[in-house]
């Protein structure tokens, strides 16, 4: 089937009155359910709103659509970011686009491959580029996996706020995951200087994940980010990343080589 097929308003609607009977479709939904009023709890659309019932429809649809992944938390925040910025019929399907064509289904999957392979790729960049911080971070046994799992999975929208979430989107479906690396490599540039006077694992971990992003506020973790005398905005952080310069044949021959394991569950 098409990722973008011309009668996609139906068979959207159509998925709704697919009726599914089975305890691994329950088990799918009750999470959702759970989830639905916790991911954005500041934001009242999404918690009394008709974005629940939006976000609700747009996921249990996905499920559907993809019964073998299934729903997976971080899912949630992705669908929450597309609703705020476009209808939900298209929110479903740059969802489907997400997952298979540039592969986010891979971070999902049992034991999670995909993730995995990206937080190693992360690693060799942050050798290549950034030699001094990955070396501290080993003497340290700091691996990207402890800090980038949450922003991998939902490709930064439980991160970045959800206002700001369509230069994410454009940036993403523009460059694919070179620009997640760059990302994660432009907030370790900026934390850089900080981290490397830490020399306990919890520090430099709490610097990086500090309990205000816990809570969804992203507002303090973008001020520890900012130079002296600048006034930063997730926009200008997003778009001082997309300039960055990284070697794409580094990421090419990574992934040419890598063998991705996939495990049954």
């Amino acid at each position: 089937m098409s990722l973008n097929p011309p009668n996609r308003s139906e068979i959207y609607h159509r998925l709704s009155l697919v009726n599914i009977e089975s305890e691994k479709y329950c088990k799918y939904i009750e999470q959702i359910e759970i989830d639905l009023t916790r991911t954005f709890p500041d934001i009242e659309y999404f918690t009394i709103g008709q974005g629940v019932d939006s976000m609700r429809r747009v996921l249990k649809a996905f499920v559907k659509y993809h019964y073998q992944l299934g729903y997976v938390q971080g899912m949630n925040y992705i669908v929450c970011a597309l609703l705020w910025h476009t209808c939900e019929v298209d929110a479903f399907w740059l969802l489907v686009v997400i997952m298979d064509e540039y592969k986010l289904r891979e971070n999902y999957l049992f034991r999670f491959p995909g993730l995995t392979k990206h937080c190693e790729l992360t690693e060799l960049l942050l050798s290549l580029y950034m030699p001094k911080l990955y070396s501290h971070f080993s003497n340290h046994f700091v691996m990207v996996q402890m800090f980038a799992t949450d922003w991998y999975l939902t490709i930064f929208t439980s991160l970045v706020p959800i206002e700001s979430s369509s230069w994410v989107f454009n940036s993403f479906f523009k460059d694919g995951w070179t620009f997640v690396y760059k990302f994660l490599m432009t907030l370790m540039e900026r934390l850089e200087d900080q981290l490397l006077k830490k020399n306990d694992r919890i520090d430099m971990l709490s610097l990086i994940k500090p309990i205000e992003l816990v809570s969804n506020d992203s507002k303090k973790f973008l001020t520890s980010l900012q130079k002296r005398r600048e006034t930063l905005t997730w926009e200008k952080l997003i778009e001082s990343s997309n300039k960055k310069n990284i070697d794409k044949r580094h990421i090419e021959n990574f992934l040419q080589n890598y063998q991705m394991e996939i495990f049954v569950e």
